[in-house]
């Protein structure tokens, strides 16, 4: 069974502990299909978030909550985002549909205008779609833009500028509001094929520029082990 460790949880049921660490950790199920809550020292199971295929959930990979609070699943196996009720887990709706280049969903991350972008693996795309109705918007980071090759995670970094992570062992620097690569962050020189830049990278990811707390703005909160206990309001 392999297991995909993504987000804390939101501020409605962390309880404050030890060194200000929570209570809680969500866990998404590669095989299983679900989210499961954990004991944060524990690890002991404190239940389901999301059961296993609920909306048709398939693969649970990165997750978050978006601005009016519910709960945002990118479901690998359908090439979906898939929403749920952020207080109970209920099915609401598929918000992001395959298609448009949309294969294999790996993260999906809100973005500072409030769109939501979805990392196409498979597609070698970052997608951008309509943050209340989940209508494609356009393709953000075109196909294979720098040699992209399995965009994976994205996070906002310094400067406010987004990191993206790729299979192809790179780390790419985009444009927030136009889109696209601005810089190449890490990657290996191909003209120099004894000499390896990356310093041993590998199918990186996630990432933080700030090892001391990677929640270091509000849509950070969907990173792995953000240690947040601050949830987006309900509007």
């Amino acid at each position: 069974m392999r297991l995909v460790l993504l987000l804390l949880l939101p501020s409605a049921v962390v309880e404050a502990g030890d060194a200000g660490l929570p209570a809680e950790l969500w866990v998404g199920g590669w095989d299983t299909h679900n989210v499961l809550r954990l004991d944060w020292r524990t690890g002991e199971s404190r239940g389901l978030f999301v059961p296993s295929g609920r909306g048709g959930l398939r693969s649970a990979h990165h997750f978050s909550f978006g601005p009016d609070g519910d709960f945002y699943v990118a479901s690998y196996g359908t090439s979906q985002v898939i929403r749920y009720d952020g207080e109970t887990g209920s099915f609401i709706d598929v918000f992001v549909q395959s298609g448009n280049g949309l294969i294999k969903a790996h993260t999906a991350y809100w973005n500072v205008d409030e769109t939501i972008l979805v990392s196409s693996e498979q597609g070698d795309r970052v997608l951008q779609y309509n943050g209340w109705t989940g209508g494609f918007r356009r393709t953000f980071v075109r196909p294979g833009e720098q040699g992209l090759d399995g965009p994976e995670f994205i996070i906002e970094g310094p400067g406010g500028n987004l990191y993206l992570t790729a299979q192809s062992r790179q780390v790419l620097v985009l444009d927030p509001i136009d889109g696209g690569v601005i810089d190449v962050f890490v990657a290996d020189d191909p003209d120099t094929p004894d000499i390896d830049e990356t310093g041993g990278l590998f199918w990186p990811t996630g990432w933080s520029s700030d090892p001391t707390d990677i929640c270091t703005s509000p849509r950070a909160k969907t990173t792995a082990s953000c240690a947040t206990t601050a949830k987006p309001a309900r509007f």
